[in-house]
């Protein structure tokens, strides 16, 4: 549209006549037969005799356009135009495309603005305008004419959703590029380019560009602002100092401005100045998800400031905005034909008191074809609220608009590095001795050969929706014979029949596996996809949580090689299951589960997409969220369905993926963290003003949305204490041109986006991230973290062709990320045709060890080939230690227990958690690498409960089991290139209900020999 000719008319204008001029009429005559050539002879008489006459300024500028001197034509009509006091608004549009022509986007702009001031009710103009410059990415010049259109009802969905939230997707970059070639002086208009560059975390490629830019225009406010946000986003605040020095006047009017300034202060720990500096963003502009995200956060962390009520306010409007953003999204990849996703638009608008867009909203909706009436009701109760004085946002009466904060600090004050308000960090350890991390595929040689599919054609463009996610599995020691089994997922059939491929139990033996899916009897055949373990009943054996598109069931450990399968009554569980958790969520001392469901939406089975003219996997919007399920474990036996009764139940479902479990927010209890499809995660937390029950702190966290305040695809979960202040940080993995994200918890509760300074950002931008763990796979004191991507289906560009872009491909490369001494990651060169050198479709990964030398190995799914286990061949001497942690008064699996250990000046805190992120369960056993250190010198357990147990001088380079209120039993691993592992002790398992265990295992065996004695029946009736 910006780029369209600007003088194709044959149309001459009507000229006014002048019988004394025979000059004038022969140029006239000229023009109409377009003999521009001849008409531009007398161009410059005629010019000089008539220069105050509109009409014939506009027939000279179109003799100057088709004699190739465009600037002149523009100038021509700008004077026409203006010499017409913009009467005629024909000629100002020709005007303005004729600027826009030529390039000079700000002086056509200029020219339409001062046109409107004169004759507001020039709809067509308006918009004109308003859709130029949302193109170009100036949203902040388009609301105000876009609020102006919906007050004089010349509106449509395009509007209305460009206006209401979802303008980043209407920048168009080739149509700025088009522009700035045409005008290449004017850095100006490279501004969306930029902008785009920004909000598709290309960080340093939007500073290259801004800095340009400012170099040539210093006072051109928004790319001021957008440098700082720049700056502060991707962590290089020292350069705010310089960047504040040379802010033209009046910037300080600017939401992004306070943004930037609260970002300072929260990056030097001045907490009290950031909640000031947000709060003053979010009143600027109160439909500012950013900024109510942030003053939300920052809240939280000072518990000081503001009422209950206000508080409450200022976090219910984040969750509207972050609701209203995705409704939005929503309505845009249903093909904006769907009545309810409107009605929900305009519902979330008057909630947020913004009537006039509500109204709006509900208007447009009643000329939908599959309009019942709700729609058109909704708009009759919003008209009624509505006067010609209604404001744009109503603030009268709203509590998260009622609390006026001291005037924000000033920038020395802001500046200040030593602050009370947070710990400093702690020291980084000093790593062992580096090496190259080498991990090899060894699951053929082992003994495993086997791929868990969700179809038999995996790499079809437009694949079913439901198939795109894989199977997964986990690590259980299901005969406790100190060899960590394997049990994975498979799938084929057409949920939700059990129909697919049965899962299977790989049982090993001294580090070689046997297929025992019939002698154990777990070859669940539903529609398989994560699985969980842990110990439902407690009697000290691991069960089995399925995972499946249809009903769940649980497989409980009989004890003697065997599992009884009990299925999850269908009225609880019947739908899309993606991963779950074992652990006891209300601190009971008795397992509970928690389940993730995707979608209840019944034509994920069926629908197929298109983009464009090509065939395209569904979006995940497309399909209605479902509720996750939480399930409460009794004494006897029974799970019961405990959403309603713990408050686990969000304004907005999420599609979710990724789960894990544990006391992440160093309060009182576990907290459950759940990573949703494209929509906000959820941080179910019982650290809250709530008496009873949990409360969704995603937002309030940092943890529901990126440091941008955007949602994301996100699936794969890590937990590590990745700056080593001994709290628990967050890593996150998501959809391709979504960095992925590390959560650092800055304060008790409080987490914020780290991925840029940490180096992670840039790296993962490219792939569709799924599984990812930390782990110290170098056993140098430093976690290591470990990502498998893969598209969700074979992308496709004109003709149904595969793309030739390499982030495009099905296949995409797993990253290994290494942390160094600064405490930022860089990705590990791997040698050519290693695993991690060739891409794969990966999807599920979990950690265990299962040749028992301490050394963590990975095992991944993949859509397209076997289950690989990744063994960790790293050679050096640095030592390393497990722990496994067992409780008497906390649930047998201590889930939510955190364990610190010191060796001289050094100290690491690892939590236990459970979940583990995507469709998978790690080895329940915590592992830490120790660098140099050869003795440990304490160990601190803090278990569920709140207790401690402490030790001293533990020796390195072994297991330790610790049984709550016992001291500590080793186990001796298998040295590497050692033969068979045997417990040569009977070691009474006191925490098993007061029973014992006794096993053993050779490479020999092909059965299970196990002995129990003094066992209790469990709860299930086994």
């Amino acid at each position: 549209m910006l780029l369209a000719g600007c003088h194709g008319s044959n149309d001459s204008r009507d000229i006014r006549p002048d019988g004394n001029s025979d000059e004038l009429q022969a140029f006239r005559t000229a023009v109409q037969r377009q003999d521009w050539q001849q008409a531009d002879k007398s161009s410059q008489s005629i010019a000089l005799k008539y220069h105050d006459q509109p009409d014939v300024l506009a027939l000279l500028a179109k003799v100057a356009y088709h004699n190739d001197r465009v600037d002149q034509s523009a100038d021509l009509m700008f004077d026409a135009v203006r010499k017409d006091g913009f009467a005629d608004s024909a000629l100002v549009s020709q005007a303005f495309i004729a600027l826009v022509s030529s390039g000079r986007f700000y002086d056509a702009v200029e020219l339409s603005e001062s046109a409107l001031a004169q004759y507001p009710d020039r709809d067509e103009q308006r918009r004109t305008l308003f859709n130029v410059l949302v193109e170009m990415g100036r949203h902040d010049l388009a609301v105000p004419h876009g609020r102006h259109l919906i007050r004089q009802r010349k509106f449509d969905f395009q509007l209305l959703t460009y206006l209401s939230g979802w303008v980043g997707q209407a920048l168009v970059p080739e149509t700025i590029e088009a522009m700035a070639k045409r005008r290449p002086e004017d850095l100006r208009l490279r501004f969306g380019i930029a902008k785009a560059n920004f909000e598709s975390g290309q960080h340093e490629l939007s500073e290259q560009e801004l800095r340009n830019i400012i170099a040539k225009h210093p006072d051109f406010v928004v790319a001021q602002l957008l440098l700082g946000r720049v700056l502060a986003v991707s962590g290089s605040t020292e350069q705010l100092a310089a960047w504040h020095s040379h802010l033209p006047a009046n910037i300080d009017s600017q939401s992004e401005y306070w943004l930037t300034l609260g970002d300072w202060s929260r990056d030097v720990g001045n907490e009290p100045d950031a909640l000031r500096c947000y709060a003053e963003a979010a009143r600027r502009d109160p439909n500012s998800n950013l900024a109510w995200a942030k003053l939300a956060t920052s809240l939280q962390a000072t518990p000081q400031w503001g009422t209950g009520a206000f508080r409450s306010a200022v976090r219910e409007r984040t969750e509207d905005l972050a609701r209203l953003e995705e409704e939005i999204w929503r309505f845009v990849v249903q093909g904006q034909t769907s009545p309810a996703t409107c009605e929900s638009v305009a519902q979330t608008l008057d909630t947020l008191g913004r009537l006039w867009e509500a109204e709006a909203w509900a208007a447009a909706g009643t000329l939908l074809p599959a309009e019942t009436g709700s729609v058109g009701q909704m708009r009759n109760t919003i008209v009624k609220q509505l006067t010609k004085s209604t404001p744009w946002q109503v603030t009268l009466g709203r509590q998260e608009f009622s609390m006026r904060l001291d005037i924000p600090p000033s920038i020395d004050v802001i500046a200040r590095k030593d602050s009370p308000d947070r710990e400093k960090q702690a020291a980084i350890p000093s790593p062992g001795r580096s090496t190259s991390i080498l991990l090899r595929d060894e699951a053929t040689s082992r003994g495993v050969n086997f791929h868990g599919k969700t179809s038999e054609v995996m790499d079809a463009p437009d694949a079913l929706f439901y198939t795109i996610f894989g199977c997964g599995g986990g690590a259980i020691d299901f005969d406790l014979d100190g060899w960590i089994d394997l049990h994975v997922t498979d799938a084929g059939g057409t949920p939700p029949r059990q129909d697919s491929r049965p899962n299977r139990m790989f049982r090993n033996l001294d580090g070689h596996f046997l297929d025992v899916t019939d002698q154990a009897q777990v070859g669940d055949q539903s529609f398989g996809q994560g699985i969980a373990v842990g110990d439902l009943n407690e009697d000290g054996f691991p069960d089995i949580l399925q995972l499946n598109f249809g009903p769940n069931c649980i497989l409980i450990n009989n004890g003697d090689g065997t599992f009884a399968r009990h299925e999850v009554d269908d009225t609880i569980s019947s739908g899309w299951s993606t991963s779950g958790a074992i652990a006891d969520i209300d601190g009971d001392s008795l397992a509970d589960v928690v389940s993730l469901q995707y979608s209840d939406d019944p034509s994920v089975l069926t629908r197929r997409c298109r983009s464009g003219d090509v065939n395209a996997v569904c979006s995940p919007l497309v399909f209605a969220a479902a509720a996750d399920i939480v399930l409460r474990g009794s004494a006897e036996g029974k799970l019961e369905p405990y959403n309603e009764r713990w408050n686990i139940s969000p304004g907005t479902f999420g599609r979710g993926l990724g789960v894990v479990v544990g006391s992440l927010d160093q309060m009182p209890g576990n907290d459950i963290y759940v990573a949703n499809d494209m929509s906000n995660n959820h941080f179910w937390s019982k650290s809250s003003e709530a008496e009873t029950g949990f409360t969704d702190l995603g937002i309030v966290s940092g943890l529901a949305i990126d440091g941008q305040s955007q949602p994301q695809g996100s699936m794969g979960i890590a937990v590590a204490d990745f700056d080593f202040d001994h709290r628990p940080d967050l890593f996150v993995t998501n959809y391709m041109d979504e960095q992925s994200t590390i959560y650092q918890q800055i304060l008790p509760g409080l987490w914020q986006d780290q991925s840029s300074r940490r180096g992670l950002a840039k790296p993962t931008l490219p792939w569709v991230g799924f599984g990812s763990q930390a782990v110290d796979f170098d056993c140098d004191g430093l976690p290591e973290l470990v990502l498998s991507n893969g598209h969700i289906a074979m992308p496709v560009k004109d003709g149904n062709k595969p793309s030739d872009d390499p982030s495009l491909q099905y296949a995409q490369p797993p990253q290994l990320f290494c942390m160094n001494e600064s405490g930022t990651f860089s990705e590990q060169i791997q040698s050519p045709g290693s695993y991690f050198d060739t891409p794969h479709v990966g999807r599920s990964l979990w950690l265990c060890d299962v040749n028992r030398d301490g050394h963590v190995d990975v095992a991944v799914t993949h859509q397209t080939e076997p289950l690989a286990i990744l063994v960790n061949q790293t050679e050096n001497d640095n030592h390393w230690v497990k722990f496994q942690l067992k409780g008497t008064i906390a649930s047998r699996d201590a889930i939510g227990s955190s364990l610190r250990v010191r060796c001289k000046e050094t100290s690491w805190t690892v939590p236990l958690t459970a979940g583990d992120g995507y469709m998978c369960s790690n080895e329940r056993v915590l592992h830490l690498g120790l660098g140099r250190s050869d003795q440990i010198d304490q160990v601190t357990v803090t278990w569920p409960n709140g207790s401690t147990s402490e030790f001293q001088d533990l020796a390195v380079d072994t297991t330790w089991l610790i049984v709550q209120g016992k001291e500590p039993f080793e186990f001796r691993e298998k040295k590497r290139g050692a033969g068979s592992f045997r417990i040569s002790t009977t070691f009474p398992f006191s925490c098993f209900y007061g029973s014992r265990a006794v096993f053993e295992a050779n490479p020999e065996q092909q059965g299970l020999k196990l002995t129990i004695t003094q066992r209790t029946a469990d709860a299930f009736g086994n």
